[in-house]
This record gives C-alpha cells, sequence and structure tokens, in this order.
C-alpha cells in the first residue's frame, strides 16, 4: 500500500493527520487516538520515544539527536564532520539504527524511519545546542 492510501484510510476517521504525525505505526496511532492528539505525541509516547532512543547509548542518542537536526534524508558525511567522528565508524552506527528500525536506509543516505521519532529528537535538543550544531552544518556547507 503507497502512503497515499495509508492516509486515505484514516479519512473515515475524520483525522487524516493521523498518517502523516504517526507514519501508520500501530503503537504510535494507538497512544494518538487515546491521547486525543491525532497531530503529535503525547507525553507519555514522547517520554517513551526519548528512553528507547537512549537506550541505544551515548553515542547512538548524540547520533541520533544530531541527525534529527539535519535535513531528511541526511548523507553520514556532513554528521560525521559535524560530530568529529570517522565517517565508517559512523556509517556502521547508522547501520546498526537501521537495523533497531530507528532509522532506515534512503539510497546513499539515511532517514528516520517515523518522523514523529526524528521531531520528538529534534524537540529535545537544547536551543544553544541545536544553535551550535546548526552554525556547524552551515559553516560546512559554506566551505563545500
Amino acid at each position: 500500500a503507497t502512503g497515499f492510501s495509508n492516509a486515505m484510510s484514516f479519512a473515515p476517521l475524520r483525522i487524516p493527520s493521523l498518517y502523516r504525525a504517526t507514519g501508520g505505526n500501530p503503537r504510535f496511532v494507538t497512544e494518538a487516538l487515546a491521547s486525543d492528539r491525532c497531530d503529535g505525541a503525547s507525553t507519555t509516547l514522547t517520554r517513551a520515544l526519548l528512553a528507547q532512543c537512549r537506550a541505544e547509548g551515548p553515542r547512538a542518542f548524540r547520533v541520533l539527536t544530531s541527525a534529527a537536526l539535519m535535513k531528511q534524508p541526511f548523507a553520514p558525511e556532513p554528521l560525521a564532520a559535524i560530530l568529529d567522528a570517522d565517517p565508517t565508524s559512523l556509517t556502521e552506527e547508522l547501520e546498526r539504527l537501521c537495523v533497531r528500525r530507528i532509522l532506515r536506509v534512503d539510497g546513499l543516505r539515511f532517514r528516520f524511519r517515523y518522523e514523529l521519532v526524528r521531531q520528538t529528537l529534534r524537540e529535545s535538543v537544547s536551543p544553544a545546542r541545536r544553535r551550535l550544531l546548526e552554525q556547524r552544518l552551515g559553516q560546512l556547507c559554506a566551505a563545500a
């Protein structure tokens, strides 16, 4: 089924934004319906998503929060430069996070499997860290 048909399947519920917000993930859909929040994550789901990402380890959580600030899909090389990481090692970590079903491969790039996870991680980054990472990314883009 295409994303369009999945989005349309929620139309009879009068919540067409549900698929966009949840990616059709049954856990996310159930939580959204239970909390009457069809446009994003409840506090309970937000905490659970952050805990799941943190459980991958400190390095992975840092990779995920940084990747969440990047335009999707993202290439591993700019992310490696932002994190001062070896590109090969970082790519291996990104592949591991794909196996863990947090990210997915998109051609030669990666992206978050669910936009809701990305958005949750983006919102968890402090404004100061966001500014620093975005400045670093801007410098890298200007140098390229």
